[in-house]
């Protein structure tokens, strides 16, 4: 198995935007990043670049909204990525991000089931370099949950 690589920082440290330079570069390349634009957070697929916004405005009001702190997302956005992942790790490629693991997914919700299903798969990825961004703040509560030990993982410096 290899080591799970590890993006983590502040909120606001760049670090989905150092992860999307990292990754232009690269072939082979699938999962999905969280960029910031015009000071919303929408959801980037990499294999087909398609992007979905995924933070809604604090005036809508609809049922398909989960909330976090001050935070209203899209509940049909996060499924698309959920299943965009799924579909990518299945595909083996060279690289896997997984963009990013923070509250909602450390309460079941978010990415979650399918980042658990990843990790829980990934020792039979070998050809696949999983990284992982996750909020400085919730790393050891990350690292708990999936009983991660020094020699499972590494911290990728962008």
């Amino acid at each position: 198995m290899n080591k799970i690589l590890i993006v983590t920082g502040p909120v606001k440290s760049f670090k989905t935007t150092k992860l999307a330079e990292w990754a232009s570069g690269k072939n082979d390349v699938l999962g999905i990043l969280q960029p910031v634009i015009n000071n919303k957070r929408y959801i980037k697929n990499l294999s087909d670049n398609k992007i979905k916004m995924l933070e809604m405005d604090s005036g809508v009001t609809e049922e398909n909204i989960i909330e976090v702190g001050n935070y209203r997302f899209d509940a049909q956005v996060l499924k698309w990525a959920q299943n965009e992942l799924t579909k990518a790790a299945k595909l083996n490629p060279a690289w896997l991000i997984i963009d990013e693991y923070g509250k909602l997914e450390l309460d079941g919700r978010g990415l979650e089931p399918a980042i658990s299903g990843i990790i829980g798969r990934s020792g039979k990825m070998n050809s696949t370099q999983l990284i992982i961004v996750v909020r400085d703040y919730l790393l050891q509560k990350f690292l708990n949950k999936f009983k991660l030990t020094k020699d499972d993982y590494a911290f990728l410096d962008l």
